[in-house]
C-alpha cells in the first residue's frame, strides 16, 4: 500500500512487468475482477494505492 505522496505503508515494492507477483493495471487478474464488479486498490481510492486489494462493489 502506497500513499499518494509516495510513502510506503505496507509491502516493499510494486514492479509490474518486472515482478510476476505485481499485478498490472491492464493485466488479466485486474481485468477479470473488474469484469465481475470488483474495484482494484491500484486505482480505487483517492489517498492511497493498495495494489494487492480488491473490493466488491467498491466497498
Amino acid at each position: 500500500m502506497i500513499r499518494k505522496d509516495g510513502t510506503v505503508v505496507a509491502g516493499s515494492f510494486w514492479l509490474p512487468g518486472d515482478n510476476p507477483y505485481s499485478m498490472r493495471p491492464d493485466g488479466d487478474v485486474v481485468r477479470a475482477f473488474k469484469k465481475h464488479g470488483f474495484t482494484w486498490g491500484g486505482d480505487a481510492w483517492p489517498m492511497s494505492n493498495d495494489y494487492m486489494h480488491f473490493s466488491f462493489l467498491g466497498e
